[in-house]
């Protein structure tokens, strides 16, 4: 555990005020929030935009409007989880797609936390998130969906009500406590807090609101169910990521992502060039043979929860964000995404292991890899990433001078054999996105070219004999295509990137 003293908080041996007492019942109810109808709402409100979090115990939605000159919320979109589905809506398009939710359990945590500057111990505040992520055989049909909760620590809101210039207002059983950085009012009859808002210092900031309100989500998911009625589901389950995609890249969450940034850091017709070149893609059937093998794989729900063992591994590795991820979500589909025990699964998986800070076995794995006649160029320059980052000297000279010797054209095609393979996602989308080339027109097809950094002229030749392959299976076509491109284009890019590696002589 983390001890820290906090010149805001009051010491252990300091009897707590009215108003303290106040505040930390609040905060007991609301951060164990499970009376049904009461809902968490996280408001995050601009000159021109509402965002909104709801949260339950019957779920969680987000949804986004506009806001008019006269305060006037415009819902645009609304994303809706309920423990047995997940539905997307876009207002002014009127599209809807409301996927099943499968075995996974997500646990997510918002909040506010505290610190205090080392130099003058000024108080600053700031929000925070986190996320768990769980699926597979002990993820019952009553443990999937995903559950949130407010994390809010006793000290900060201590440090909330005893701030220098914090004011106190009595109105019967309310409480309002201001300060210059916040505003808080709680209900003390019913313990319940009535709104926590992060006041703003300049006008153009963002306005932070957060409320326990009874009936919010019913009302919200009543509008939802009104905008929706006779609305078609645009999800496939035959189609999943397809129809996923597709709905995903329609104008409308451009146009919206625009507004909500306005701008700032975007290109905006590079990026809507980019999403009319995906689409193409999707409706040139890039990903179809990934949606069968997805149709299949997926997590599915069931009725009872199955006997598992956890490991040894899984219970000693701390669970911060990235690590909850690679841990429930990276390392399971290992088989799923590549072929067992090739090159890229391997890395793959160590990868997952080493940001979760296992490296016990990684060190005799990578000099497995070396060792093996039939690594090649591609599978070196992956391998020269990865032990660079990891600062393993010195193991990326070493990978980058194997890389060197092995630049042959065979070799190459050695590497990509297990990122082709069918059987896999990883080889099901490789495949559909290399095929799906012959049905895109050639201003498409070269700007694809120049997305992966090949000239667009040059990536038109090499693909365009897939044009002449009218059936499935195209595995041997695309590694053909591979193949030209490589001793077209990228040998002597990849050769370059390795011969960087290598210590001046």
């Amino acid at each position: 555990f983390n001890l820290r003293e906090l010149q805001s908080a009051p010491k252990l041996s300091e009897p707590l005020t009215r108003e303290d007492q106040a505040v930390l019942a609040v905060r007991r109810q609301t951060t164990t929030l499970r009376n049904r109808g009461e809902s968490l709402v996280f408001r995050l409100d601009s000159a021109t935009h509402r965002i909104e979090f709801l949260s339950s115990s019957e779920g969680q939605m987000v949804r986004i409007g506009t806001v008019s000159e006269k305060d006037q919320v415009s819902w645009k979109a609304f994303i809706d989880q309920d423990g047995d589905h997940f539905e997307v809506f876009a207002v002014d398009s009127r599209r809807r797609l409301l996927v099943p939710w499968p075995a996974v359990r997500a646990d997510g945590k918002f909040g506010i936390a505290l610190r205090e500057t080392k130099a003058n111990r000024e108080v600053v505040y700031s929000l925070t998130a986190n996320l768990g992520y769980k699926h597979g055989p002990e993820i019952g049909a009553d443990d999937a969906g995903f559950f949130t909760k407010l994390s809010i620590s006793p000290a900060t809101c201590l440090s909330l009500v005893r701030d220098n210039d914090a004011a106190y207002q009595w109105n019967e059983s309310e409480l309002t406590v201001k300060t210059s950085k916040s505003e808080m009012r709680v209900d003390t009859m019913s313990n319940r807090l009535e709104l926590f808002r992060f006041l703003t210092l300049t006008e153009d900031a963002d306005n932070v609101t957060l409320a326990v309100e009874s009936g919010a989500m019913e009302a919200a998911r009543r509008d939802l169910s009104t905008l929706t009625d006779n609305i078609p589901n645009q999800f496939d389950s035959q189609s999943p990521i397809s129809s996923t995609l597709s709905f995903l890249c329609h104008a409308d969450f451009f146009t919206l992502l625009t507004s909500l940034t306005k701008g700032k850091g975007m290109n905006a017709d590079r990026m809507r060039s980019n999403l009319e070149l995906f689409r193409s893609l999707i409706d040139a059937g890039a990903f179809s043979q990934l949606d069968k093998h997805m149709s299949t794989t997926a997590p599915s729900r069931k009725g009872v929860r199955q006997f598992s063992i956890p490991s040894e591994f899984a219970d000693r590795i701390p669970r911060n964000f990235t690590q909850q991820m690679v841990m429930n979500a990276g390392l399971p589909v290992s088989d799923w995404l590549l072929p067992r025990e090739s090159w890229a699964w391997t890395v793959w998986r160590e990868t997952c292991l080493v940001l979760c800070g296992e490296t016990t076995q990684t060190k005799s794995q990578l000099k497995e890899l070396y060792e093996s006649p039939e690594l090649g160029p591609l599978a070196c320059e992956v391998l020269v990433w990865l032990t660079s980052r990891m600062s393993w000297q010195p193991l990326p000279e070493l990978f980058a001078m194997k890389g060197l010797r092995r630049l042959d054209t065979p070799a190459f095609l050695s590497d990509c054999d297990c990122l082709l393979n069918s059987n896999s996602w990883v080889g099901s989308a490789l495949v559909g996105v290399v095929g799906a080339t012959s049905k895109l027109n050639d201003e498409h097809t070269k700007q694809l070219g120049e997305r992966i950094g090949i000239n667009g002229d040059t990536f038109l030749i090499a693909v365009r004999p897939l044009r002449d392959v009218a059936a499935e299976p195209r595995e041997q076509a695309v590694r053909e295509v591979l193949a030209s491109l490589w001793e077209s284009a990228w040998r002597e890019k990849v050769a370059a990137r390795l011969s960087a590696r290598l210590s001046p002589r």
